[in-house]
């Protein structure tokens, strides 16, 4: 029942693959739709499709081929799942970083900008005091570096892979280890 890290990374590469395509694709339809980025809805929804639904599934899917397709028995252990599960999330959300890196450096720098413009027109318009604004601002500019970004999802990979696991693996049930 040992798979070897080949096996894994060879099941893992396309739904990462997958995954930061998807992610890539929702990023340019919310530039091509001027989505504001920093309004409290929009962030609520991207949390859950692009943080947890999407990769989530991605996750579930390629570790359950993983167990169809590379285990003699259909079964995975814990430490399989994780990895499996671990490659699939880096690989997609190193694909999304480095496309935010490109698009906010080379492609649009002013992107950012023009967002966090339209977040202060927002927020004047439920009568905030300029101090408050400018707080704000300053808390979104401190974390929209790359770094941040990066930081941000290893520890969303991790989180994710430790508990999508836990669900992926399958061990042997009691009954078939007693016959």
């Amino acid at each position: 029942m040992k798979l070897s890290f080949n096996a894994i990374f060879k099941n893992a590469l396309p739904y990462g693959l997958i995954l930061g395509s998807v992610l890539v694709v929702l990023s340019l339809l919310m530039y091509i739709f001027n989505v504001n980025i920093f309004s409290i809805w929009f962030s609520i929804l991207n949390f859950l499709v692009m943080v947890l639904t999407i990769p989530v599934t991605m996750v579930l899917l390629g570790t359950s081929n993983l167990r169809v397709k590379f285990a003699p028995d259909k079964k995975i252990n814990y430490g399989q799942a994780l990895l499996s599960c671990f490659l699939i999330l880096v690989i997609g959300f190193t694909i999304s970083i480095l496309y935010s890196y490109i698009f906010n450096n080379l492609i649009d720098p002013g992107y950012i900008t023009r967002n966090i413009d339209k977040f202060s027109e927002m927020m004047r318009g439920y009568n905030l005091s300029e101090e408050k604004i400018a707080e704000q601002v300053k808390k979104i500019q401190e974390g929209m570096g790359t770094v941040k970004q990066i930081i941000y999802s290893a520890g969303i990979c991790v989180v994710l892979s430790l508990i999508l696991a836990l669900i992926v693996r399958k061990k042997d049930k009691i009954a078939d280890s007693m016959i």
